[in-house]
């Protein structure tokens, strides 16, 4: 996966399409991102699920966690659009994410455990990996150093990156001593906190672009990626624009 700098369709193109889905994954690729990220959770029945929010009320038809689910009851959601409105993008899991996409892409692969998952949903999704022979198509990310450390022992040769936000000295200098990480994922508005106090030399990406926020344009080559909702949002002459 080397590569000098990065544009990922940060949960697919969700400025415009469902996200986490099918069809916004698509956009993003025809797009021209470099690859796509996604958020990982453990079913009721261990599948492991795209999907990003703590319940499933905000993006689809059904309510509750994840986690209290079983696939069965995951895969009669339909995700709604930028504008509230149901679609007819259901949820993936990640065999399903790599069975459609394969190697066309590449892909950041955000876990988000509960306390009660993180040991399946690491498992689960290092097996996977493996089973689809992905391990040079994938980083792993996470804000959870120990879900980090315990893919580290899974998959040493998978690139890690830790995200921390809001930005703290001591909790990046934790995490790089329990779990290695050669990336560090930010929110934009902690990028002049990460240059004042922080590793310079490990890579960095950053997230929280919007529409409306004016040019961003972060000091490079100390900035190796950057996580947009539209693709068109970015301009390496301009940062990032509106549509």
């Amino acid at each position: 996966m080397a590569h000098d700098f990065w544009v990922w369709g940060h949960r697919g193109y969700p400025a415009c399409y469902p996200e986490n889905t099918e069809e916004g994954f698509s956009q993003a690729i025809a797009a021209g991102v470099d690859g796509i990220e996604t958020d990982l959770q453990c079913s009721a029945d261990k599948e492991v699920v795209l999907f990003h929010d703590a319940t499933l009320d905000r993006v689809t038809n059904l309510h509750g966690a994840i986690g209290y689910r079983t696939w069965a009851d995951l895969e009669l959601a339909r995700v709604r659009t930028p504008q509230g409105v149901l679609s007819s993008q259901g949820l993936l899991r990640l065999p399903d994410l790599f069975r459609i996409f394969g190697k066309s892409t590449v892909y950041c692969l955000e876990l988000k455990p509960s306390p009660a998952s993180l040991d399946t949903l690491v498992n689960r999704t290092a097996e996977i990996i493996a089973e689809w022979d992905m391990a040079h198509s994938v980083i792993i990310s996470s804000f959870d150093a120990s879900a980090l450390a315990l893919m580290a022992q899974k998959l040493p040769g998978v690139p890690r990156a830790l995200a921390v936000a809001p930005f703290s000295r001591e909790l990046w200098q934790a995490g790089l001593q329990q779990c290695r990480p050669q990336w560090i994922h930010l929110h934009c508005r902690d990028w002049s906190s990460w240059l004042e106090q922080g590793d310079t030399d490990t890579k960095a990406a950053l997230w929280g672009f919007s529409l409306g926020g004016g040019p961003i344009w972060p000091q490079r080559p100390l900035l190796g990626a950057v996580f947009v909702d539209s693709p068109h949002w970015f301009s390496p002459a301009a940062g990032v624009i509106p549509c």
